[in-house]
């Protein structure tokens, strides 16, 4: 039996995706699965459910509104914790972010408004991840994720919830 070799980045990336689940799950969100086995394209990835539909031609409302900014959370909730582990902010240039800027665009109906909204979002989603019990689940998660590659949305739960210790924090 061969010993299995750890990938340099994928601690980075165990915690990366990490903190995409959390921000997933306080935000009410639920995916099919996490992952941090490697593809053509990515490291890892948080794979989501079916998003319903989207029709950026329709009015926005409040509530849509809401489920966008939960979404560019979520988005910016891995840059974040790896920016947190690393000690260098990612704000810019991780696709992720690229992304979260994209669907700022849509709700702000402004290119120039949309990076002060970015930031806005960045600063609550920071604050939740670096605040206990959170940082916690983050730890938990990854430590899952170094062991396990891929985890369901059902045990990322059970991780996150043993983690706070049975506890729900406030939900965003």
């Amino acid at each position: 039996m061969s010993e299995r070799r750890t990938r340099p980045n994928e601690r980075v990336t165990a915690y990366h995706e990490a903190g995409h689940a959390v921000m997933a799950y306080a935000s009410h969100r639920r995916f099919q699965y996490v992952t941090i086995t490697p593809n053509k394209e990515y490291d890892g990835c948080l794979m989501p459910t079916a998003l319903p539909n989207f029709h950026p031609d329709y009015e926005t409302d409040r509530r849509t509104i809401a489920y966008i900014n939960r979404e560019i959370m979520v988005l910016l909730g891995g840059p974040i914790v790896e920016g947190l582990l690393t000690g260098e902010a990612h704000i810019s240039e991780s696709e992720d972010c690229q992304q979260a800027v994209g669907l700022a665009e849509y709700v702000t109906g402004s290119p120039e408004e949309a990076g002060t909204h970015v930031d806005r979002l960045w600063t609550l989603t920071r604050g939740i991840l670096a605040s206990q019990p959170w940082r916690a689940c983050v730890e938990a998660l990854a430590a899952a994720l170094l062991e396990q590659h891929q985890i369901s949305w059902w045990k990322a739960r059970q991780i996150i919830r043993e983690a706070q210790g049975q506890s729900d924090p406030v939900a965003v």
